[in-house]
């Protein structure tokens, strides 16, 4: 798990590339990534996007809802022990797993 985050979650940190490295080979083992930022499973952003209706119709209410179930932004096989770089924006929370 990876977050990058400014003490009181203000918006001001300039996005950045991280790259993950581990001590042993990975190849050929699955990897999955996770994200939690402005653009990827954020609610929230979205009901502003949508006006922040007072009384959200069940139409918005399942887009909303789907919104915020955690699903994976990327999928891979790894080809060593370093994964692809991570482009971490202020108060993004990462997820990875390898299997």
């Amino acid at each position: 798990m990876l977050t990058y985050a400014e003490e009181n979650f203000r918006e001001v940190l300039p996005a950045i590339s991280e790259v993950v490295s581990f001590t042993e080979d990975i190849t050929g083992k699955q990897v999955t990534v996770w994200c939690i930022d402005k653009e990827n499973t954020n609610p929230y952003r979205l009901f502003e996007k949508m006006g922040s209706p007072q009384c959200p119709d069940k139409e918005q209410l399942a887009i909303l809802r789907n919104e915020g179930a955690l699903k994976p932004v990327v999928s891979y096989v790894a080809d060593g022990s370093t994964l692809q770089p991570l482009q971490l924006t202020a108060n993004c929370v990462y997820f990875v797993t390898v299997e």
